[in-house]
């Protein structure tokens, strides 16, 4: 039920962004409400000024989870990172059997 909360939120891009900070392996459960920060840090821009980089839209989703929700988000890119990223899914494909549509 908490993955349909993250449902029709994110893009392709926005997920494959994603996914490549979690390979950075900071994306851990008690760090989920800081996401939107570390993902700024990991791309070299100030926080403070999001709003001006290529990652304003995917930081303005982020800033709107609430806690379940990222929790979800977590799961999912967990899953899509470990299973769903083999040369005959792309992960579009593979989120749709995790109940995940994407805008």
């Amino acid at each position: 039920m908490t993955r349909e909360r993250i449902s029709n939120m994110f893009s392709l891009e926005d997920i494959k962004i994603l996914i490549e900070y979690n390979k950075e392996g900071i994306f851990m459960p008690q760090h989920f409400s800081s996401i939107p920060e570390f993902l700024c840090d990991t791309h070299g821009i100030d926080f403070d000024e999001y709003q001006s980089s290529y990652l304003k839209d995917l930081v303005d989703k982020l800033c709107c989870l609430d806690d379940m929700q990222f929790f979800a988000l977590g799961d999912v890119l967990e899953q899509t990172w470990r299973h769903g990223m083999t040369d005959e899914t792309n992960p579009g494909e593979f989120l749709q059997t995790l109940g995940i549509e994407l805008v």
